[in-house]
């Protein structure tokens, strides 16, 4: 029991306030319990016992080990019932017991204010972890496994093999509870368990540890892409409603490793392999192609950017830009992410408002009026913009696109008495390779 404590003080070192433990009654949790409550710390300590009904009578006997557990240690428990029906028989149960178990658990970390949970997944649940990870062809951040601490997720036994924490609860004369389904194949882990890595260990003695370790080593692999990688999502992307895209030429000069990783970033719901690769070659297709993603979400690349767009086109949430009005300029402004409005301008009351589609635009410098679509496509403007950015406009007549042109209309010479500066304050992802002076 000396090393499973030690194990706790020190994943618990640097931590303070409520820690939750999750208890089944298993050999790991209960473990777990007992060296928490010897870990002699200053922190709170709780327990959580998820009671999924669905082993009958079995099930109930767990509960009732479980709060006699926490009376003897003098430690409050919470008893949460899942919302399951069935039993251990059926198809995808364990799934959706685990799923429910962890929902419960954050709830119960929301309601009481919990600084972090501890959980007794030892060295024996990673190997079984990254093995199916491995058969259902994960990449490298599902072959890490799972993390010693994880935000507020802790398991301070993932190096220590279940067979050490059994013999430590037997040392001391420690009862548990077993849960015979565990001892049926009826299910991939369990399949492993009893059959596969007893084979393996036979043809690899400490094929299991072997494992377990490479998925530690491979941890700090992983961390420093995934560090590369925030990076370049920070540098490429812009995600405000309605909006969520990536600059191509970033990406298209990155390592494939960083930007896969990016592009998982981008799009708000989890990829798998194969649909983060049609994503990453979506980077290289002609302007305008399409590629349908998880949710009813779908992938447009365009000249200069990848956009993540909803199957239905997405309305914008106010104002996208924010415009400020400032003293009159000493100067005619060099860039069109600011323009300025002479008294006789601002007589016409321009307006902030939404494009549409029979809009029109004489941009600075141009010979004659155009339909402002036919200037969004000249300028290469991507479709994903053209009818969501803010213009300012007099009815049908576009004075400025800020960050992208101004009108013929708002050319000086000089800056008359009385004008008003208005400046586009914030970045502008949007025409970044069209900005005109």
């Amino acid at each position: 029991m000396k090393r499973l404590c030690e194990a706790v003080r020190s994943c618990l070192r640097e931590r303070s306030g409520r820690i939750l433990c999750a208890v089944s009654g298993g050999a790991d949790s209960v473990a777990l319990l007992h060296a928490l409550s010897r870990a002699e710390t200053s922190l709170s300590i709780e327990a959580l016992h998820v009671q999924h009904g669905l082993r009958g009578e079995d099930s109930q006997a767990d509960e009732r080990f479980v709060r006699a557990l926490c009376q003897q240690l003098n430690i409050p428990l919470h008893v949460r019932r899942a919302q399951l029906t069935g039993d251990m028989n059926d198809p995808g149960v364990e799934t959706r017991a685990r799923d429910e178990r962890l929902r419960i658990i954050r709830e119960v970390m929301l309601e009481g204010g919990f600084d972090a949970v501890m959980l007794g997944h030892h060295r024996d649940d990673q190997t079984e972890t990254v093995l199916m990870h491995l058969l259902r062809g994960s990449g490298m951040t599902g072959l890490t496994g799972m993390r010693p601490a994880s935000g507020q997720v802790l398991r301070p036994f993932l190096s220590i093999p279940k067979a050490d924490i059994v013999s430590a609860l037997r040392s001391e004369g420690l009862s548990w509870r077993e849960d015979e389904s565990n001892t049926h194949p009826t299910n991939p882990r369990n399949a492993l368990r009893l059959n596969i890595l007893p084979a393996m260990e036979t043809l690899y003695p400490g094929a299991g540890k072997h494992i377990a370790r490479t998925a530690e080593l491979m941890q700090t692999d992983c961390d420093y892409l995934d560090e590369q990688a925030e990076r370049l999502f920070l540098s490429a992307a812009y995600c405000a409603p309605p909006f969520r895209l990536m600059a191509k030429a970033p990406l298209q000069s990155a390592h494939p490793a960083l930007v896969r990783r990016a592009l998982r970033r981008l799009c708000p719901v989890p990829l798998d392999a194969d649909d983060t690769l049609r994503l990453e070659q979506l980077l290289s297709q002609p302007d305008g192609s399409v590629l349908n993603l998880p949710k009813g979400l779908r992938a447009m690349v365009w000249t200069h950017h990848l956009h993540i767009l909803p199957k239905e086109a997405a309305q914008p949430e106010g104002e996208h830009l924010r415009i400020v009005s400032a003293p009159a300029a000493s100067c005619i402004p060099r860039s069109a992410a600011t323009v300025i409005l002479p008294p006789a301008m601002q007589a016409m009351n321009p307006v902030v408002r939404l494009p549409k589609p029979d809009d029109l635009i004489r941009p600075f410098g141009a010979p004659g009026t155009k339909p402002l679509r036919r200037y969004y496509t000249d300028q290469k403007v991507d479709p994903c913009f053209r009818w969501s950015l803010p213009v300012l406009a007099c009815g049908q007549d576009i004075l400025w696109i800020p960050g992208l042109c101004a009108a013929e209309a708002l050319r000086l010479s000089a800056v008359p008495p009385g004008s008003i500066q208005l400046s586009f304050t914030a970045a502008i992802p949007f025409y970044p390779y069209n900005s005109k002076e």
